[in-house]
């Protein structure tokens, strides 16, 4: 199994720490997101990694290369100009193969994530999120489930009182490699324009966890992110 990292953000909340610097590559405790990232996906066994990304993605090339010293495999499909998350996988197909890991780039991951590929296969899901009870539901994008854990229903941000329930999606997904024949291609919205329709048709599972899953787009959660890293290293 492989990894995709879609890494394109330009992260606009996070001025001026984004001026110069890509989103997932804004450090913490002295290492880039998206390294945290590259960690989490060789403790779980996947050493073959895509990043898709146009905006400043040479200065994520020239971090991390071919991921050799990183103790990976690292491809960068060429983007000519940003194609939106939905866009960037479709144009990431000629590396998949298999069903595959799918991160954003600019979320850090504290979590074991060969228990949500191992629920994605006793689902037969085409289509895993990883959910958690969110603290801040009303810029979340909500998610109900049934009884099974299959996907019922997604509530776009913003939401108000009462919400229609406590899981958020976060940006952690495995996906069945047969996803990316209902993508167009061009520029569209993976969570918007794909996941939705698949919703629709019954695939979609949502894993709960309670482990540490965070975005970095506010500077508020960048901190509680640091916090958190300063934690784990008592």
């Amino acid at each position: 199994m492989k990894a995709i990292i879609l890494a394109g953000g330009k992260g606009t909340r996070l001025m001026p720490l984004t001026k110069d610097t890509p989103k997932p590559m804004i450090k913490i405790d002295g290492k880039p997101v998206l390294e945290y990232q590259i960690n989490v996906l060789k403790i779980g066994g996947i050493n073959e990694i895509v990043i898709c990304g146009q905006y400043m993605v040479e200065k994520i090339k020239e971090h991390f290369e071919n991921g050799k010293k990183f103790g990976v495999s690292i491809h960068y499909p060429f983007e000519k100009e940003p194609l939106g998350t939905g866009g960037a996988l479709k144009n990431a197909e000629k590396f998949i193969d298999d069903d595959f890991v799918l991160f954003y780039g600019d979320t850090f991951i504290g979590m074991d994530i060969r228990k949500i590929i191992e629920f994605h296969k006793t689902k037969k899901a085409s289509i895993t999120l990883a959910l958690h009870e969110t603290d801040h539901p009303c810029d979340s994008d909500l998610i109900e489930i049934d009884e099974n854990n299959k996907v019922i229903n997604l509530f776009k941000r913003p939401n108000k009182e009462p919400y229609p329930s406590k899981l958020a999606k976060s940006s952690v997904y495995v996906c069945n490699k047969n996803i990316i024949k209902e993508i167009p291609v061009g520029v569209s919205n993976f969570e918007q324009d794909i996941v939705p329709k698949f919703i629709k048709d019954g695939v979609v599972y949502g894993y709960i966890t309670g482990e540490f899953l965070k975005d970095i787009g506010t500077f508020e959660r960048l901190e509680k992110v640091k916090k958190y890293i300063e934690f784990k290293k008592k």
